[in-house]
């Protein structure tokens, strides 16, 4: 990745931390069938904690910069054929991630910032059977790679699709 995602950020940012207090105790009692027991109940107050409010935390997933998206690229190699009517490639997808490996990170906590490294091999064709009519084929991801899109969706860890075949019949009027 370029640069560094090491910034930090209040817990508290907007103030308004609290913790809570007990003040005292109150009579009450525990019901326990048809009797009832006695007990002091302890009485509990919200204060500002000021410690809390100073609080600093970095690389968390609400930090002011949590966010940065990983570095990725693409590669297209391709050939036409034919005056140009047939036309078939390879498309490379990289990204080198800016955290964990899916393979060596367990996601044990919701992480939004960590986009793991992945690559994804796309296979395309199109052919022009005559100058008004076009079909085109694709795959996409033709090693059924699981990944996540680098920053495709940050409230969303879900994997990006499997393999796809797509198809279509283009004619121009």
């Amino acid at each position: 990745m370029i640069g560094s995602n090491d910034f930090c950020s209040k817990d508290f940012y907007m103030g308004g931390a609290q913790e809570r207090v007990q003040v005292g105790t109150m009579p009450g009692f525990i019901q326990v069938g048809p009797i009832q027991i006695p007990v002091q109940v302890p009485v509990y107050e919200a204060r500002s904690n000021e410690a809390l409010n100073a609080l600093a935390s970095c690389g968390h997933i609400m930090g002011n910069a949590s966010y940065m998206p990983a570095d990725r690229g693409s590669l297209t190699l391709g050939m036409r054929f034919f005056d140009k009517r047939l036309d078939v490639g390879a498309r490379l997808r990289y990204s080198e991630g800016n955290g964990e490996n899916l393979d060596t990170h367990g996601f044990t906590q919701i992480d939004q910032a960590l986009w793991p490294q992945y690559e994804v091999y796309d296979l395309y064709a199109s052919y022009w059977m005559t100058s008004s009519l076009n079909l085109a084929l694709s795959m996409e991801n033709v090693t059924d790679q699981a990944y996540f899109v680098a920053m495709g969706d940050a409230n969303n860890l879900s994997l990006a699709r499997g393999r796809t075949l797509t198809g279509m019949l283009e004619y121009r009027f």
